[in-house]
């Protein structure tokens, strides 16, 4: 076998690098409304280069875990955690491996499936450094609030007096739209979304019920890179589970 070290793939994935045209995180995750690349954009894009440059990889699992999950609405989900060695040949027989992680859930026989293409979407990602050509938000743009030390009573809120006292131009905050019905949801813009999701008044829903489920919907993702769907299937779901229904009388 070729020396691993001076083989012809340290050469074939840099070439295989420069040819390679960004792929767009242009398909949506309809539930919490994030941007993606899905599997078969990567592999759309690099089928052809790999065949060319007679470059090719085989997977290797070093270890799996599988366990059940109940969803919010009873029904169970498979869990599929699994470790994947790939290993990146070239025509001279050298190579190089990339160890990745793939997690995936499915409601039946599809999560270890699932896994296989995170993980192996990943190792192509990451081994050829595919761009996206877009702004994609980076961990290092912002930074977790300061955590308060417990032992601190917190400072007297000032007692407001029932005179008003105008200084300068008040700023027009965008109040929470009133819900009566499903169809209400689909009339409003972004900003009365966001204004009816952030909202910490809601008489239609079981408070506890409703963070509960904003919370397993989308997670830590900013409010405004949520989607418009996102919000109307989030939505969706808090009428169905959420809702009060009145009393019988």
């Amino acid at each position: 076998m070729a020396d691993e070290k001076t083989g012809l793939i340290y050469q074939k994935i840099p070439d295989i690098m420069s040819a390679i045209d960004p792929i767009r995180k242009a398909r949506t995750n309809r539930e919490q409304g994030f941007k993606f690349r899905s599997i078969d954009d990567v592999y759309n894009e690099l089928h052809d280069l790999l065949a060319k440059h007679r470059v090719f990889t085989l997977p290797e699992i070093i270890s799996e875990h599988r366990e059940e999950r109940k969803t919010a609405k009873g029904y169970t989900l498979f869990s599929q955690e699994i470790i994947v060695k790939y290993t990146f040949f070239a025509e001279d027989g050298s190579y190089v491996h990339a160890t990745v992680k793939g997690e995936a859930m499915d409601s039946g026989d599809k999560a270890s499936g699932k896994a296989q293409s995170y993980a192996h979407k990943a190792a192509l990602l990451q081994a050829f450094m595919i761009p996206t050509d877009d702004e994609t938000k980076d961990p290092d743009y912002g930074s977790p609030p300061p955590i308060k030390p417990k032992n601190k009573r917190p400072a007297a809120k000032p007692q407001q007096s029932d005179k008003k006292v105008t200084r300068g131009t008040p700023v027009k905050q965008q109040s929470a739209p009133v819900i009566k019905s499903k169809a209400d949801i689909y009339k409003l813009n972004r900003k009365q979304l966001i204004a009816w999701l952030t909202s910490k008044r809601s008489v239609r829903y079981d408070r506890k019920i409703y963070d509960r489920l904003k919370k397993e919907t989308f997670g830590d993702t900013p409010v405004k890179d949520i989607t418009i769907e996102g919000f109307q299937n989030f939505f969706e779901t808090v009428e169905e589970q959420a809702l009060i229904k009145p009393k019988k009388k």
